[in-house]
């Protein structure tokens, strides 16, 4: 787990109103905390430039801005949509861009096997566990061919996927137990102390995040040891 530090405590007195507002309305939608939920969410809006009932509807501004956007940083679980190349994919503009920073989620810490099982659970009973990590792994394939792509692993659980281009920071949950798309999207402008604030909590997770270079360090002795995976993968952790 990180360790709680400065950064991390002005981070979440910088956005705690807005979090906890969006934390209640998302994981409990309790009726008997309604008029605190409103003073929470009244607080939220104050910097909110932007919401959106789902990440599908916030992909028809984000892919415009990605056209002229210079900097990209995601931290996402894999972080899919910008590694593929399908016809549902986001088109990044490796031109313009000047620099890419990707952090997804180790699949083979604790809380990457967690989530792999929460995705199995709730949209994918027939997959295997190990399909999550070498989706990961696959994703993490295409962003590495690229020299403006840094790429990073990050091994706890985070509350949220996060984006920041040039223009605006782009926040939504990670729910357990609930797919990530289904959550609505809060979108903050460049200008505003909660961009500020997004900015320094990724770049903080990126400080501590595993090297792409550990990454397959780690997965290829886990492949080569632990047959069984996820079972036992905590002596290799």
């Amino acid at each position: 787990m990180m360790e709680v530090n400065g950064l991390f405590i002005s981070f979440a007195i910088g956005i705690v109103s807005s979090y906890l507002g969006s934390y209640i309305y998302l994981r409990f939608q309790l009726p008997g905390v309604s008029l605190i939920k409103k003073i929470l969410i009244r607080l939220f809006r104050i910097e909110l430039d932007n919401f959106y009932n789902n990440r599908k509807e916030s992909e028809i501004d984000f892919e415009k801005e990605l056209k002229n956007t210079r900097k990209l940083k995601i931290l996402s679980v894999r972080a899919s949509k910008y590694a593929a190349s399908t016809e549902d994919s986001m088109k990044v503009n490796w031109k313009t861009l000047a620099s890419a920073q990707i952090l997804v989620l180790n699949p083979y810490s604790k809380a990457g096997v967690k989530r792999a099982l929460e995705v199995q659970s709730v949209a994918r009973p027939e997959w295997h566990i190990s399909e999550f990590a070498e989706d990961i792994f696959h994703n993490a394939e295409k962003f590495c061919i690229r020299d403006k792509v840094e790429m990073r692993f990050y091994n706890t659980s985070t509350a949220f996927r996060l984006i920041i281009n040039d223009m605006h920071a782009y926040l939504s949950g990670f729910p357990e137990n609930r797919l990530g798309k289904e959550v609505p999207v809060y979108r903050f402008c460049v200008q505003s102390d909660t961009y500020r604030y997004l900015e320094k909590y990724f770049d903080e997770i990126w400080s501590e995040s595993m090297a792409y270079d550990e990454f397959l360090e780690l997965r290829s002795k886990i492949q080569k040891n632990n047959p069984t995976y996820p079972f036992g993968i905590d002596q290799f952790l």
